[in-house]
Formats: structure tokens, C-alpha cells, sequence
């Protein structure tokens, strides 16, 4: 009888040992926002389960988060079991592929709704023009003074050397030319102005309009009578020079001078030349607006192609750029009211690209709007 009781004390003992380790046990889980619960049974030892029930010990165990946050101190983690910290790491690896996978997914079209791959063309077509736009956005006027000597016979009000610098004056036109101070500047026999691009000036003929490279515009007119153009008033004498270190220059061979042909139209644009095969003639007769029309949208202006550039033997040299531009007083004196580089001819397709791009937008958007 005695030793029924010793069992029965020791049995009792057991069994309340048990519950305490179960009740540890879930208030480890807790501070990890963790629950285990059976998954199924595993034939194996038996062993006794809390309240002293007894469970397959090789139970498999799952582990599933907790809404409810845990108040408990971070240094408590270390008492998790390592399968309770394992489940819990491959459960964040997961969330964090699927947020991956998510935000990867919003980065993309929904290629399966009308209209988006005509809007994929037309960004697409847009950012291939905005490249070539960029390409071409360069500064078209001279940019720096490298010298001036004034020389004679030309007016000495006009000696602002910095007057060259920038665009031509915008008032100007072909029956009224620049004569201001700050507009024009002079140069007389025997002497020079030299001008530096920042950005050379690139010996094109295939690319830019009608072959030529730069333009100097100058303080010419055209003279009007009761019949039209009638001759133009110009300062013969003006020779044209490139370099490409500011040391060695070479003269180049035009049949016009700075201050010769066309007369400067302030409206029109510097980056676009005159026709070069109109001569003065091609104008005699011709009232101002029929003059101006074939100007062609042109500021007008003395242009030039580096390719004309020849030795002091008369050989032609080949220059692939030039950054320095010099107009000499040889025989005469004249003005210079600017210089400008000569803009690049769009390459066939250009403007159609965009015409597309925006079409196939609207396109898009429409079949889009039809879809939702």
C-alpha cells in the first residue's frame, strides 16, 4: 500500500513537470508572434503531451504567424528553439520574394490591354528625338574674342569688338541693316578680328545645308529703287580665315567676302544658309518680300565651308574642325555683326519618327479607353 502511494506521488509529479515545460514552452513561441500546432502523426516512441495526454513525439510541427504583436524585449529571441527560428526565417524570405516580386511587377506594362505597346513605341520614339534634339542643342554662336586689331579706314565709333559675340541683331533687315555700336564692329585695311567656338566647327558638307559649315553676317543692304532691288550696298575687302590651334591659319577661297552678300534678316534663322547658287542678280528686280522669299526662312548672311581651305600655295587642306575663325581687312575695311555655325540637314525619316510616335500614342490611348 505504501509503495501505491510513492507510485502515485511520483506519477503526479511527472505530470505537473510536464505542464510547466508545455507552458514554457508556448510563452517562448509567443515573444516570436509564433504558434506551433500538430500536423499529423508519426509512428514512434510515445511520450507524454501536457495534462498528461500522450502524443506521437515524432509529430511533425508547422509554424504559423501571430497578428498580435509581442510586447516582450528582443533579447528573449535567443531562447527560440532552432526549428522555430528556422521556420521563422524561411517565412520573411518568402514575403520578401513576394514583395520583390510585386514591386518587379509594377515596373511593367500589362502587355495584354489594347494601346500599351503603341504607348511603349511612341515613349520609345520620343526618347530616340529627344537624343538627336540633345545632339544639336549646342551653342550656334562665337563664343570668345581672341583678338582685334582695328586697322584703317573704317569708322572708329564701331571698334566694340565684343559686338561680334552672340546672335545677329534682330532688328536688322535686308533693306535695313545693323548699325549700332553694339552691333556691328569694325574692321579696316590691314586689320583683324579672330573668334573662338567652344565647340569646333565641324567640316560637314554631306551633312550640313547646301555644303556649308559657318556664316558671318555683316552690314550689307539691299538697295531698293521703283522697280525692286537695284544693287546692294556692301564693303568688298573682307577675307575669311580658319585655324585650328589659334597658330596656323588658312585663307578660305570664296567668291564672297564677310561684308559682301546676303544682307542680314533678322527674323530668319542664323543656322540655315542662302541659297550660295543665288547670285546678286537672282535678286535685281525683285521687290523686298519677293527677295526675302528666297532667302527660304534664312537670317541670310555670308556662309562658308571649312573644305575651301587652302596653303599658302593654293593646295587645299583638309580640316576636319576648326575652333578659331578670323576675318581680315585685305585691300578694303567692312563690319561684322555676328558668326553662327551652320545647322545639320535632318536625316530623312526625323520628323516622321515623331509624327508616328504621336500617332501611334493617340492610337493607343484610344483603343485603351475603348477597352476599359
Amino acid at each position: 500500500m505504501p509503495e501505491l502511494q510513492v507510485e502515485q506521488f511520483f506519477a503526479s509529479k511527472r505530470k505537473a513537470d510536464r505542464r510547466e515545460e508545455s507552458r514554457e514552452n508556448r510563452e517562448q513561441l509567443r515573444c516570436c508572434n509564433w504558434i506551433r500546432v500538430s500536423n499529423r502523426p508519426v509512428a514512434g516512441r510515445k511520450s507524454g503531451g501536457e495534462g498528461g495526454d500522450e502524443v506521437g513525439e515524432g509529430c511533425e510541427t508547422a509554424f504559423i504567424p501571430v497578428s498580435q504583436e509581442s510586447e516582450h524585449s528582443p533579447g528573449l529571441l535567443s531562447f527560440v528553439p532552432p526549428r522555430v527560428r528556422w521556420a521563422r526565417q524561411n517565412f520573411f524570405a518568402r514575403k520578401k520574394n513576394e514583395g520583390s516580386e510585386t514591386r518587379a511587377a509594377a515596373l511593367h506594362f500589362d502587355l495584354s490591354k489594347p494601346g500599351v505597346i503603341p504607348l511603349k513605341i511612341a515613349i520609345v520614339c520620343g526618347l530616340i528625338l529627344a537624343a538627336v534634339g540633345s545632339s544639336r542643342a549646342q551653342d550656334p554662336y562665337a563664343d570668345t574674342v581672341v583678338s582685334y586689331v582695328s586697322g584703317t579706314g573704317e569708322n572708329t565709333s564701331f571698334e566694340n569688338s565684343s559686338a561680334a559675340l552672340g546672335a545677329p541683331t534682330s532688328s536688322a533687315g535686308i533693306t535695313a541693316a545693323a548699325f549700332g555700336k553694339t552691333q556691328i564692329v569694325g574692321i579696316g585695311n590691314g586689320g583683324e578680328l579672330t573668334v573662338e567656338f567652344d565647340t569646333p566647327l565641324i567640316n560637314d558638307p554631306t551633312d550640313h545645308a547646301d555644303g556649308m559649315d559657318f556664316t558671318i553676317f555683316g552690314n550689307e543692304f539691299f538697295v531698293l529703287g521703283s522697280n525692286g532691288v537695284t544693287g546692294v550696298f556692301n564693303h568688298p575687302g573682307l577675307t575669311v580665315w580658319v585655324s585650328q590651334d589659334n597658330i596656323t591659319y588658312y585663307e578660305l577661297d570664296s567668291p564672297t567676302g564677310a561684308d559682301d552678300l546676303y544682307p542680314t534678316e533678322g527674323t530668319g534663322d542664323p543656322g540655315l544658309p542662302v541659297n550660295p547658287a543665288f547670285s546678286l542678280s537672282s535678286f535685281v528686280g525683285l521687290s523686298a518680300n519677293q527677295a526675302l522669299a528666297l532667302y527660304n526662312g534664312s537670317a541670310g548672311g555670308a556662309s562658308y565651308s571649312i573644305s575651301w581651305a587652302e596653303d599658302a600655295e593654293g593646295d587645299s587642306v583638309n580640316l576636319p574642325t576648326v575652333s578659331y575663325v578670323r576675318v581680315e581687312g585685305s585691300g578694303g575695311f567692312g563690319y561684322v555683326d555676328a558668326f553662327a555655325r551652320v545647322e545639320s540637314v535632318p536625316e530623312p525619316g526625323e520628323e516622321g519618327l515623331l509624327v508616328v510616335g504621336v500617332g501611334v500614342a493617340v492610337y493607343g490611348r484610344r483603343r485603351r479607353a475603348n477597352y476599359e
